[in-house]
């Protein structure tokens, strides 16, 4: 104790190894103490690493102890962590210091820690960018961060993330989008439209990285329903682009945004009108992917009876005429889903029965079997005209049941 108090014996702290100097340290909670301030001053300079990192602690102890009453104090202890110096893991745990403080007080000791670590969004070491994100992403989702200080925060986040050259960066994009909330509409167009450029982008990684942030922006909540048919447009468009062989990615892409509880019906409707051209032009395994895809949509709870039942005929349609036999199964697939749900309501489970029974005659024994397998899962119809006058023909398609 007595030891620990006496201010004057830091040439002596500085001799002792690395297990009695943060004995020491413990021993001084109080960050305002003169003896703190002896053991920081050795600390930081300290041959051992360790006791280097409990100097940095003990500086961001002392920032918030004095952020109240002695702010000038608290800035100076903040500023001294700025000019630390060193290798990543050194400015990594500075970063942490500096987020401890910043989540933790208040005003300018609070904005000064803030804007230390927006200056590391810059730094030369990866690692050291991305421990900056987090913690500038941890401050500005405190609930009681300054709003002023947050914007600074999500604009600075921003700003990185449109300069971060043609890769998406994943740790910036992350953390805009847990801010997503705090985003104003400016802001979240600058971010789409950073996103869209890389969804143009020759390189396939570019590509795959823009895809699931488009995504989850889409699917959030707090995104206004003209972003959302931006994005559902941008995605659209790559569909038949220079990365269709990622058609699966991107059409579940589409799926996923079409599924959000609370999304406005025009761009539902955009994503089901877009799916439906896709149908009727793109790529075969585009189109085999966009049936599936559209029976899926069929399935939402939240779609109309007419759109349903346009996607039926489109489905239908398509294992009528298309000459892919791969795309005429998923067809025969999509159609069976729907057939076995609930969402066609009386008589769409029959409707759809009978349309699948001409797959059964198919020259392609891929979309026979599936047929064949989609039919023996249906409902059993009820007795109709036409299942009456099928059956006095001889031919009772749905015979196959029994078997």
């Amino acid at each position: 104790s007595v030891f620990c108090n006496a201010g004057g014996l830091a040439s002596v702290l500085g001799m002792v190894n690395c297990d009695v100097w943060c004995a020491l340290a413990a021993a001084c909670p109080d960050g305002r103490e003169p003896a703190v301030q002896a053991l920081v001053e050795v600390g930081m300079n300290h041959r051992s690493r360790s006791v280097r990192f409990t100097a940095f602690d003990l500086l961001g102890e002392q920032a918030k102890a004095a952020a109240v009453e002695q702010p000038a104090l608290a800035a100076e202890c903040v500023l001294r962590l700025r000019r630390v110096s060193g290798g990543a893991c050194t400015i990594m745990h500075v970063c942490g210091v500096l987020e401890d403080v910043a989540a933790k007080v208040e005003g300018e000791t609070a904005t000064l820690s803030a804007m230390a670590l927006i200056e590391d969004l810059s730094h030369g070491d990866q690692f050291v960018r991305e421990r900056s994100v987090e913690a500038l992403s941890t401050i500005a989702s405190t609930d009681s961060v300054d709003k002023q200080l947050r914007e600074s925060i999500v604009e600075a986040l921003t700003q990185a993330f449109e300069a971060s050259g043609r890769y998406i960066e994943k740790h910036l994009i992350d953390a805009l989008i847990g801010l997503i909330d705090s985003l104003d509409l400016r802001l979240l167009d600058r971010i789409v439209d950073r996103l869209a450029l890389a969804l143009n982008d020759s390189r396939t990684v570019v590509y795959i990285g823009s895809l699931a942030p488009l995504e989850k922006i889409a699917s959030h909540g707090a995104v206004p329903g003209h972003l959302r048919k931006r994005i559902v447009e941008q995605l659209a468009e790559a569909l038949g682009g220079a990365h269709a062989e990622f058609f699966e990615l991107t059409l579940g892409a589409l799926q996923t945004i079409a599924n959000v509880k609370h999304l406005e019906p025009c761009v539902r409707q955009l994503i089901v009108e877009k799916l439906r051209q896709a149908l009727e032009t793109g790529g075969a395994e585009i189109r085999g992917g966009s049936a599936m895809t559209l029976g899926g949509i069929a399935l939402l709870p939240a779609l109309d009876a007419q759109t349903r039942e346009r996607i039926v005929d489109d489905l239908a349609r398509a294992l009528k005429h298309d000459g892919s036999d791969s795309v005429r199964a998923s067809s025969v697939v999509a159609l069976g889903r729907l057939g076995r749900s609930d969402a066609m309501g009386a008589g769409g489970g029959e409707r759809i029965a009978f349309r699948l029974a001409r797959a059964l005659n198919d020259p392609s024994e891929q979309v026979h079997n599936h047929a064949a397998q989609a039919l023996k899962s249906m409902p059993r119809p009820m007795s109709t005209p036409a299942s009456r006058e099928s059956r006095s023909n001889g031919t009772d398609r749905l015979s196959f049941r029994a078997s």
